[in-house]
């Protein structure tokens, strides 16, 4: 089955996947745990509660001497959260190596305390964003799709599927916490589905973005088939956790956060939804001009319009087409060019079709389908709804 990539390649401008956020840790090896730390912190006269308060002109302090020391070198950088910012580009180029060389490099530099305890820094993955971005062309496109599309996904979704988005599969022995959640905010409605430390999100960015985003607070939580050395020296290969080093961040990290966004796709894109219903009704409730004159879009809940579908509904008209003064005869009160102008207003909206040649007009497949439409939400909906409800003695 396609995917809404496929299905709606011509109103797509391009599709973006890298990683939107990542968050490292540092450790120091024998002095990066809470008892260790407190105890240096008490050798120098430093309480545990005011380590908030202590480190905070630090952290300011770091921040501002990094800004600087790169003007002063004439070093160019960006705040990644810049509209502008090329992620992409810096996705396709990254290299955990350099990377590695330089968070060391300005650790020795900003944050030398390594030295004092006489060991390095290990770089560790404290949060992982991989994004799928689906760039729209126009606004109304994204909306068309994505607001009934997040609508039916959120109780379509079961615990079974949000499991299998990650690649797991749900057992009688899973004891871990699993919900789903919708919540619409200024900038846009978001759906998104947790499994323990790890979630993964769609939502319309800036109106014209879907964005698919797959979060993880935890990289060990994710498996994966790889060499893992036994304590008796041994290597095996097996299924194991994701280590939590900065060197698991790509491949391993980016292709299993990327599989579940294309699994998430997958799914969204079976579900059906009535984008083209939708795209109907504006066509046929929207007023139109016509040289410079107006004609109001037509309400199924109007009763001349619904009485009008009624008329048109008549099946000696679906064989035999129908005239202006067929509609007359039925609309008593009218004049000829009040009905001349309904002809005209449902031929603009596309419900009926003039034949060459002749005053015999025919319902559109447009025209067809409104009608039942029509019919549908007064004889099946409306009235059955005001129909009080008799209570047996």
């Amino acid at each position: 089955m396609d995917t809404i990539i496929e299905r709606c390649a011509r109103q797509i401008r391009g599709v973006v996947r890298c990683f939107d956020r990542v968050v490292l840790q540092a450790s120091l090896p024998g002095v990066g745990f809470p008892a260790g730390m407190q105890m240096f912190l008490n050798r120098k006269g430093i309480k545990i509660f005011d380590f908030a308060e202590f480190a905070k002109p630090l952290t300011d302090l770091i921040h501002n001497t990094a800004c600087d020391v790169a003007e002063d070198h004439g070093i160019v950088f960006a705040h990644a959260n810049s509209r502008s910012f090329d992620k992409e580009k810096l996705a396709d180029a990254f290299d955990v190596r350099r990377l590695h060389a330089a968070l060391d490099y300005y650790a020795r530099l900003f944050c030398p305390v390594g030295a004092t305890f006489n060991c390095s820094y290990r770089w560790g993955l404290m949060q992982i964003e991989y994004a799928t971005d689906i760039v729209f062309k126009e606004r109304q496109a994204l909306q068309d799709l994505y607001q009934p599309l997040v609508r039916i996904a959120v109780q379509a979704v079961k615990a079974e599927d949000v499991m299998l988005f990650f690649g797991r599969k749900l057992t009688a022995a899973f004891q871990g916490a699993l919900d789903t959640s919708l919540r619409t905010r200024e900038l846009g409605t978001r759906l998104k589905h947790r499994l323990g430390p790890s979630s993964i999100k769609v939502y319309d960015k800036f109106g014209i973005v879907l964005r698919i985003e797959t979060t993880t607070n935890d990289v060990a939580s994710f498996k994966q088939h790889r060499a893992v050395r036994q304590r008796d020296g041994q290597v095996r290969f097996k299924k194991a956790s994701v280590p939590t080093s900065i060197y698991s961040l790509t491949p391993d990290m980016s292709r299993l956060l990327g599989a579940a966004n294309e699994r998430y796709l997958a799914f969204l894109s079976t579900l059906h939804t009535p984008t083209e219903g939708i795209k109907a009704l504006r066509a046929i409730s929207e007023p139109v001009r016509h040289n410079q004159r107006p004609y109001k879009g037509f309400n199924l809940f109007s009763g001349p319009d619904q009485l009008l579908f009624e008329i048109l509904a008549q099946g000696e008209f679906t064989i035999s087409g129908v005239r202006n003064r067929d509609l007359r005869a039925r609309l008593p009160g009218t004049s000829t060019g009040q009905i001349s102008r309904q002809l005209k207003r449902l031929r603009l909206h596309g419900l009926i079709k003039q034949v060459a040649g002749s005053f015999k007009y025919y319902p559109t497949s447009l025209g067809r389908r409104a009608i039942v439409a029509a019919l549908a939400v007064k004889h099946f909906t409306v009235i059955p709804a005001l129909t009080p409800v008799q209570v047996a003695n």
